[in-house]
């Protein structure tokens, strides 16, 4: 693909998804966490303020969606936090790396998608040039994922270190997750398929800094194998034993860092996990880990060099900092993990976030009440004051009295495999369902089941949570979906709960009490039809986040749909042909039956300003609010790479 192609890929992409206005902090929140979008990968280059002592937090994320891109954060200080907030650098995309000693600064970069090793000039502005470099690959379908620019041989010019993320032995039988006869367990909970793979690969440089020339690139080797970690491979370089040469750390798909120790060449020893304050391996709460080793100051008289610190990026979008602790000369070891910070963060509850907007705090103000991709319940208190969208304070971790609420799939939860071990996808919604004035959590998650979290005196503090049982038994449907609770405008006011099936077809049910459903039904089109929202099966099934308001003022709720970039509809519909949104996007079906008896015209996609709503691929979720008490929904919606955003009903139409 030509690489003016893939800008103008981005541009089309970031545009479409630049709808509504991003929610977030209150000024009174001053500092905070630093993050981004999808899978954050930090690099350190000099500073662009023209001190040349000074350096600068680079960080790149994954999605080209709405926060895709690289974002340059200023002064980049001793204690690893930042001076400055960040700013995108235009033209830049992928995962990008400084290549040191060359005057003016370049990078080096790859994306996910594309064959080739990328180098952006002159700080970008003469555009990305690929370079000449040849992965000799080991196996099949290999992906680019991380290169580094370091000086491997010792001759004082960079080469390249280049990970890569590869899924051809993983999935049972050859069937990805969307295959009708996709099977991921045997009986007994053992995963069919087998290992992600990832590997690190050597491009030496035989020309110069400037005029970069590169050998083919070769595996870097162990005991006569191919280094290998458990996918996503993200190399750096660097003496993390203080023994006066460089080693290797490599980050994984899941928690782990990996050591190798440097035996010459391309050899390696074995890798062996990274240990964290205790001496035990250091696990991370994330998943998919991009490390940067970064070098610090020498200590006053000491004959040694001091092991480097580590800022290390993860899936959902936040840096963090790791010291290196005194004594290791085998493995290096690190304190535990602590967010590097910026000044005036963005409000950011992590990936693929579904936000519920609610009066938790009980004083008429909009809360936020966020499930995440990683499994975390937050709350984001309204604080108020005069801006209408910057007006949250910082995030709280709902919990129970045994600890923070966080949900995670390990080993056999989720239907796509052990590589989601750290995945929780909770997707929450807030009502009154036990009629005490206050707003109870409603919430399915990663592995179909659904629960319910009551109230405390606390509004920090949950109860332990509860299944939602059907037919004498805990409910457990397809993943990933946002359900909702409503009357439907029954004029007696019973709870009915809104979810998908097992089959993946749109359902609801009375509740029957406080943890107890009944009287299941299948909701349906005016024609009679059930209503589906893919065609695909497995992993495909889900994934919609699903909203009911009064949206077109009939008094009978409506429903909103929250889909994902794969969404389609059945055959023979008209509002809404298959595979043809392109991203995750919102439909909404007007309920035109009696009260308390819905059934759905087609759907409609909403447009903002006249275009189509586009989120990214994965999922996105509306919550409606009556943000202004105007007396008609707005819509805050949670977008994949992280953001909140606040689309208004008058610049919505459908």
């Amino acid at each position: 693909m030509p690489v003016t192609r893939w800008e103008d890929r981005i541009s089309r992409w970031d545009d479409a998804g630049r709808a509504g206005e991003p929610l977030g902090h209150h000024p009174r929140v001053a500092r905070g966490p630093v993050a981004v979008g999808l899978w954050a990968a930090p690099a350190v280059a000099p500073s662009d303020r023209g001190d040349p002592r000074a350096r600068d937090l680079i960080v790149s994320c994954w999605d080209a969606c709405f926060e895709g891109g690289v974002y340059r954060f200023s002064g980049l200080n001793e204690a690893l936090d930042v001076e400055h907030s960040g700013v995108r650098v235009p033209s830049l995309f992928g995962n990008v790396d400084p290549t040191p000693g060359i005057a003016p600064p370049a990078l080096v970069g790859v994306a996910r998608g594309r064959p080739e090793i990328l180098w952006f000039r002159d700080g970008a502005t003469g555009g990305p040039v690929p370079l000449d470099v040849t992965v000799a690959w080991i196996r099949g379908r290999e992906t680019l994922h991380v290169v580094r620019a370091c000086d491997l041989d010792g001759d004082g010019v960079w080469d390249l270190l280049i990970g890569t993320d590869d899924w051809t032995d993983y999935w049972p039988d050859g069937r990805e997750w969307n295959d009708p006869a996709y099977r991921p367990y045997e009986t007994d909970g053992t995963w069919r398929g087998g290992l992600l793979r990832g590997h690190v690969y050597a491009a030496l440089n035989c020309g110069t800094g400037d005029r970069p020339r590169f050998e083919r690139a070769v595996p870097l080797m162990h005991n006569g194998r191919p280094l290998e970690v458990y996918g996503a491979a993200a190399p750096t370089w660097g003496d993390f034993v203080a023994r006066g040469c460089a080693d290797l750390i490599c980050g994984d798909f899941l928690d782990r860092l990996w050591f190798f120790r440097h035996r010459g060449g391309l050899e390696f020893d074995s890798g062996v996990a990274v240990a964290g304050p205790d001496g035990r391996p250091l696990a991370l709460s994330q998943n998919v880990h991009v490390p940067i080793a970064v070098a610090r100051a020498q200590a006053s008289g000491s004959g040694r060099p001091r092991p480097p610190a580590l800022l290390v990026g993860a899936e959902d979008g936040f840096v963090q900092r790791l010291q290196p602790r005194p004594g290791s000369s085998v493995v290096p070891a690190y304190d535990d993990p602590e967010p590097v910070c910026q000044p005036h963060p963005p409000l950011h509850p992590g990936i693929e976030p579904v936000p519920a907007v609610c009066d938790w705090s009980g004083d008429r103000r909009h809360d936020l009440i966020v499930g995440t991709g990683g499994g975390w319940l937050l709350w984001y208190p309204d604080l108020g004051g005069a801006d209408s969208v910057r007006r949250y304070g910082e995030a709280r971790v709902l919990r129970t009295t045994t600890g923070p609420i966080r949900v995670q799939a390990g080993a056999t939860g989720s239907i796509q495999g052990p590589s989601e071990a750290k995945w929780g996808y909770l997707s929450p919604t807030a009502a009154d369902w036990n009629r005490d004035g206050r707003p109870e959590i409603l919430a399915s998650d990663v592995m179909g089941r659904h629960l319910v979290f009551s109230r405390t005196t606390d509004p920090a503090v949950l109860e332990p949570p509860r299944p939602l049982r059907y037919a004498g038994a805990p409910l457990r449907t397809v993943w990933r979906v946002g359900p909702a609770v409503t009357t439907w405008g029954d004029p007696e006011g019973r709870w009915r709960y809104v979810c998908v099936d097992a089959t993946g077809t749109l359902v609801d049910f009375a509740q029957a009490g406080p943890d107890a459903l009944d009287a299941k039904r299948w909701l349906r089109y005016a024609s009679g039809a059930p209503i589906e929202f893919t065609e695909d099966r497995g992993g495909g099934l889900g994934r919609v986040k699903l909203a009911v308001c009064d949206w077109t003022g009939s008094g009978r709720g409506d429903l909103l749909v929250g889909t994902h970039a794969r969404a389609s509809l059945p055959p023979g519909s008209t509002g809404a042909p298959r595979h043809t949104h392109g991203q995750a996007t919102i439909l909404m079906l007007e309920n035109v039956g009696a009260r308390g008896e819905p059934t759905f015209a087609q759907p409609r996609q909403l447009r903002y300003s006249g275009e189509p709503l586009r989120f990214g691929m994965h999922s996105c979720a509306p919550a409606p609010v009556d943000w202004l008490g105007r007396g008609a929904p707005d819509l805050v919606v949670g977008v994949e790479s992280g953001t909140l955003v606040l689309l208004k009903r008058e610049q919505l139409t459908w």
